[in-house]
């Protein structure tokens, strides 16, 4: 299965790639790979779409766990009832669109031979998630082989959403949740507090209301930042090469507009954040 597997065409495959992807694009201060990537998830992977729906399927069968094998099986139910509610050829063209704005705008040949923990979970749920829409394309034995593989997953115990906090979680923003976790447990080590609330603020950003809260934030870190780099540059010598790097940045910082939200400013604002720690713990 793994070498016949078509990744490319897995939508939660995909999307780990582009967590992953953007993750390590922000601990190599790589703004302009961090701002494709949430493009292309904001723009493909958002409520409405054929590709969604996908990606909610994969999210209840890999993320969920549960002690109850009824329930477990009654999971498996659901998820075969909606994936044959799913417009195929809207998919289709759906994910081809994915794959074209990934080619397009990160360009990376390395981007598809990341690793992913759990790829055999993710193409098996494909796998059953194409014969249940379409049974003439995986024969029964498989199909019964992999649904019973899938309930023994759901069983197992993992570090993921719970089956509670999945039925508590707003639809809308179940995309949000699991980039942050997967973003806060692989590479909390690496992203600052204030990147992580960066990051969250953005993408659960949903309506006008979260746009000026966030602005608000961007607004708050802003005049922290350059209130801590300006008591920093002024404890540093003229001769010390760091006060005019430190300059730089709060001009840079003073010409970012924190109520300009998009792509780019958010890129910009969790790079100022690196700098800025970069910046404090070299002159300790």
């Amino acid at each position: 299965m793994t070498k016949s597997h078509n990744k490319k065409r897995n939508v939660g495959i995909v999307y780990e790639m582009l967590l992953q992807y953007a993750a390590r694009s922000i601990v190599e201060s790589k703004p302009e790979a961090v701002k494709h990537c949430f493009s292309i998830i904001k723009k493909h992977f958002k409520p409405g779409t054929e590709l969604y729906r996908e990606f909610r399927l994969f999210n209840a069968l890999v993320k969920t766990t549960t002690s109850s094998e009824p329930v477990a099986a009654t999971i498996i139910s659901e998820a075969k009832s909606q994936a044959r509610l799913t417009d195929a050829s809207r998919l289709d063209y759906e994910k081809s669109l994915l794959i074209k704005s990934i080619n397009h705008k990160i360009n990376d040949k390395a981007f598809y031979q990341q690793r992913i923990p759990e790829y055999r979970v993710f193409a098996t749920i494909q796998t059953l998630l194409n014969g249940w829409r379409e049974p003439s394309k995986v024969d029964i034995p498989t199909v019964a082989l992999f649904e019973h593989q899938i309930k023994d997953w759901l069983l197992k115990e993992k570090k993921s959403v719970s089956l509670e906090e999945l039925a508590n979680t707003d639809s809308d923003n179940l995309v949000v949740k699991i980039m942050t976790e997967k973003l806060n447990n692989r590479y909390g080590q690496s992203l600052n507090s204030e990147q992580k609330a960066i990051i969250r603020s953005y993408t659960l950003m949903s309506s006008d209301k979260d746009r000026d809260t966030l602005a608000e934030r961007l607004r708050g870190i802003k005049g922290r930042v350059l209130g801590e780099l300006e008591a920093y540059v002024e404890n540093l010598s003229e001769a010390n090469y760091l006060r005019q790097k430190a300059k730089n940045v709060m001009e840079d910082i003073a010409r970012t507009n924190p109520d300009s939200i998009d792509d780019d400013t958010v890129s910009k604002f969790l790079t100022i954040s690196q700098l800025k720690t970069e910046l404090l713990e070299g002159g300790k």
